[in-house]
Parts: structure tokens; C-alpha cells; sequence
């Protein structure tokens, strides 16, 4: 298992004042080492607008034995925050976004997986798709980030090991309210897991910017009992009397679909949000 801790700070140029995000990552082992080495390659690898890209990056080594490798890297400085806060900001005052500006951030998000997906000669699946790894910059343009748990994203599962190793590092790098169903209690006779997981994300953080709280969480909230049950069940709930459109809550029907073989892949669901768009402007 990868001993690693990260913290984030503020880089200033001191020539030009420019501000930057500076991770540090304190590895102290060498299976920490590789899988810091591992997400800035990801960094380097993908090149999307909604893509946090890195900037620099270096490793520092210790003089004396004992002490962690660090690796440092150089990231854009958002200032628009992260969406976590800003959905947390909105519940705090019941205030709940448009759906135009719901929309334009998703689609944006399913851009920036679109790229993982489909981008390269293999498939790569982020793995962590929540409202924390979303930044806003300026502009009020999202920024999916954190590639600390991407992977190529089709892994088979043949064996009884495969399995538990498969579930235990969905446990350590997939947030459980946002983890896709088949990331439990996963049995050998499953042939394997893809990039539906992310899929399986984009549902989970629709409905949180519609609802202000994962689905999941709700329903546990509501009803009690265990998150985990409640998302390998898929019992979710849409709150009563939701202000949003048929568009809307089908969507989120659409994407959190327990069976991946019948949810959609991300294409399709870039092509629904495009036809939601035209159907929208022609209404105008």
C-alpha cells in the first residue's frame, strides 16, 4: 500500500507576482513514489480546456535516510474555488443554481472525460469524479482535476485476488458517495471494470448540483440504512416538487443505471446533452 500525504499551497513568483497551486506530496515509500511520478505523467499526457494541465514539476530526495521523497508540482491557480464549496455555499442558503448554469458546467465535465475516454489509443478513467475535484476558474469555466487515481480504465478481473485487489483500491481511491455500484463487493465472475465507472460519477455529481447533496446521501439521509447498499441497489430518490426540467431528471435517470452494461458510454451522453441543448434553443 502507497504511504503518501498531499498539501497545497500558494506559489508566488517573485519576479512577477503571478500566483500558482504548489502540491507537495510527502512519499514515504517507493509505492508512493511511482504513483505521484504516475499522476503527473497523466498531467502531462491529456490537453483539454477543462483539463487542469501542470505547469512544472521536480522531486526532491532527502540528505539523510528516513526522511520522504517529496514531489512537488506547479499548477494553475483557479480562483473561482472548487465546486464542493460552492454547492456547500448554496446549501448553507437553500439557494439552488439555474439550470442553465447546471447544464453548462456538466457539459463542460463531460468534455473533459470525453477527452480521458476517448483521446487516446486506450481508454483512462479519472476514478474520482466529484464536486471537490472540480475547479471554476475566472471565467466560470470547470476544471476537472486530481489525476492521483486515474488508471487505464479497463481492468480484468479473473481471479478471486483480482477482485479484492480491484475493490480495495476502489476503497482508497474512489469517494464511496460517487463510486459506480460494481466497485463493491466485486466477484471473480465479473469480467471486468471500464470507464462506465466515470459514467456512473457524472450521474452522482448531476444530481448533486441539482439537489445540493449526492443521491445516495440523500436517500440515506431521508431513510437511513448504508450508503453503500443504497448505491449497489441504486435506490436514489429526486426530492418532491423539483424545479427542474423532464431534460433534467431524465438525465440523471440516464447516467445512474446499476447494470453498467446498460449505462451509457460518455459519447452518448455528450450527444444527449447536445440534443437537450438544441431542443432548448428552439424552444426560445
Amino acid at each position: 500500500m502507497a504511504i503518501g500525504y498531499s498539501f497545497v499551497d500558494l506559489a508566488v513568483d517573485v519576479e512577477t507576482g503571478q500566483k500558482f497551486a504548489l502540491k507537495r506530496i510527502k512519499c514515504h515509500d517507493k509505492c508512493a513514489e511511482r504513483a505521484a511520478s504516475k499522476e503527473i505523467d497523466f498531467y502531462k499526457m491529456f490537453n483539454h480546456p477543462n483539463l487542469i494541465s501542470i505547469i512544472d514539476s521536480s522531486v526532491i530526495r532527502p540528505m539523510s535516510v528516513g526522511k520522504p521523497v517529496e514531489i512537488l508540482m506547479l499548477l494553475p491557480l483557479l480562483t473561482g474555488g472548487n465546486l464542493y464549496d460552492i454547492i456547500n455555499k448554496a446549501s448553507t442558503t437553500k439557494s439552488y443554481f439555474s439550470e442553465d448554469y447546471i447544464f453548462r458546467i456538466f457539459y463542460d465535465v463531460c468534455l473533459a472525460v470525453q477527452h480521458l475516454h476517448k483521446s487516446r489509443a486506450i481508454p483512462y478513467a479519472h476514478r474520482d469524479i466529484k464536486p471537490g475535484n472540480i475547479l471554476i476558474d475566472e471565467n466560470d469555466n470547470p476544471m476537472l482535476m486530481d489525476f492521483g487515481s486515474m488508471e487505464a480504465a479497463r481492468i480484468e478481473i479473473k481471479t478471486h485476488m483480482d477482485a479484492m485487489k480491484m475493490e480495495d483500491t476502489a476503497a482508497q481511491k474512489c469517494t464511496i458517495a460517487y463510486r459506480a455500484p460494481e466497485l463493491f463487493n466485486i466477484s471473480s465472475d465479473v469480467c471486468g471494470i471500464d470507464e462506465k465507472i466515470d459514467v456512473w460519477s457524472l450521474g452522482c455529481l448531476l444530481y448533486s448540483m441539482a439537489f445540493l447533496q449526492s443521491p445516495f446521501e440523500f436517500q440515506v439521509n431521508e431513510r437511513g440504512g448504508s450508503l453503500s447498499l443504497a448505491i449497489v441497489s441504486g435506490k436514489y430518490e429526486i426530492p418532491p416538487n423539483p424545479s427542474y426540467s423532464d431534460h433534467l431528471l431524465n438525465l440523471i435517470k440516464f447516467l445512474l443505471v446499476v447494470n453498467p452494461n446498460d449505462r451509457p458510454e460518455i459519447n452518448e451522453v455528450v450527444e444527449k446533452l447536445s440534443e437537450i441543448s438544441a431542443l432548448a434553443a428552439n424552444a426560445v
